[in-house]
């Protein structure tokens, strides 16, 4: 006589070792991971990988192999930006692990094309139409930031939290006022950094258009003031070499100076998506760029020499910080605003 397996037998369930109960209760949690706005472009890119799915003849999207990922994303890099290909890897990652499955986009095959579509990208692709985050904006965002220091009491949890808006505030201030590309911002060390009495100077080494140097001023407002926010983050943290951003773990530690290494691009564009839906903009509408075209477009508005803003964010030619204003001088020279209506 063959005996049968216990009932409810949790290995009889699931060869990963997770029970349906596991897994409802996951899927249950990761539903209210993300804020309802993402979500919704989350399940809608997911709804375009499943019909590219249909279309190769894959049975089920769900769980998906790496091979069909790094074929979609493969294919949508023909005719979008890096930054949106990346997002649509974000959204597979977050429906698998929404449902309790291992995230496949983790594999080597898919990295590899993700890697290969961001270097072989223009490095301003698909940004110059990204909405300018303005200083308004940016002051709505930082609102937003569990900056004030926690009890001691609190878990690693609730500490990590903070010195992420800690660091959060910095990135968008410092890139803000200094008009920074991202790979500039990301890049920045403590040896780039001179403090003065008017503010700070930042050393940026490889920049695209050769190294040059950018004087950030302080601010009349301390909650808003790119150089007391960065020596808020820095000694939060306790660094004193090495890269300026860099990661925090969720048990609240973040790398010492001789094993740090910068944050990357994703985490820059997904911390500015995530603030930026806190202070309910767009996230679909900002990227990285968005601080350095905001920078162009505020200071224009606020009357700066065109010059001025030029040598300050490093374009080499005029015709490129003309192009980041053409939205400003639009709205100021247009005729609609005679016609009575």
């Amino acid at each position: 006589m063959i005996e049968s397996e216990p009932e409810g037998d949790p290995a009889s369930e699931s060869l990963d070792g997770l029970t349906s109960k596991d897994k409802k209760r996951i899927s249950e949690y990761a539903e209210h991971t993300l804020h309802p706005r993402t979500r919704s472009q989350y399940e809608a890119i997911w709804g375009r990988f499943a019909a590219f799915c249909e279309e190769r003849g894959v049975s089920s999207p769900l769980p998906a192999t790496p091979e069909i990922i790094a074929a979609y994303l493969a294919n949508r890099a023909q005719d979008l930006a890096a930054v949106t290909v990346s997002k649509d890897a974000y959204a597979i990652s977050w429906k698998h692990k929404q449902k309790g499955l291992r995230d496949p986009t983790l594999a080597p095959e898919v990295r590899t094309v993700l890697k290969g579509i961001r270097q072989t990208a223009d490095p301003d692709e698909g940004y110059g139409k990204r909405k300018a985050l303005l200083t308004e904006d940016i002051q709505a965002v930082i609102r937003t930031l569990p900056l004030e220091e926690p009890p001691s009491e609190v878990g690693p949890k609730e500490r990590a939290k903070h010195l992420r808006a800690l660091r959060t505030r910095a990135l968008f201030l410092i890139g803000y006022a200094g008009g920074f590309r991202a790979s500039e911002l990301i890049a920045i060390r403590m040896r780039d950094i001179a403090l003065n009495e008017s503010g700070m100077d930042v050393h940026v080494p490889e920049a695209k258009n050769g190294p040059r140097d950018t004087g950030i001023s302080y601010a009349t407002d301390p909650d808003f003031c790119p150089v007391h926010s960065l020596r808020a983050w820095v000694e939060a943290v306790g660094i004193k070499a090495g890269p300026v951003f860099r990661r925090v773990r969720h048990s609240a530690e973040v790398p010492p100076d001789d094993a740090a290494n910068p944050i990357n691009y994703s985490t820059l564009w997904r911390e500015i998506n995530i603030a930026a839906e806190a202070a309910d903009i767009d996230s679909d509408q900002v990227g990285p760029h968005s601080l350095r075209r905001g920078h162009v477009t505020q200071a224009k508005l606020n009357g700066a020499d065109i010059d001025r803003i030029r040598r300050h964010v490093g374009h080499k030619h005029l015709e490129v910080t003309v192009g980041y204003v053409e939205d400003v001088n639009r709205m100021k020279t247009n005729t609609s605003q005679e016609l009575g209506l």
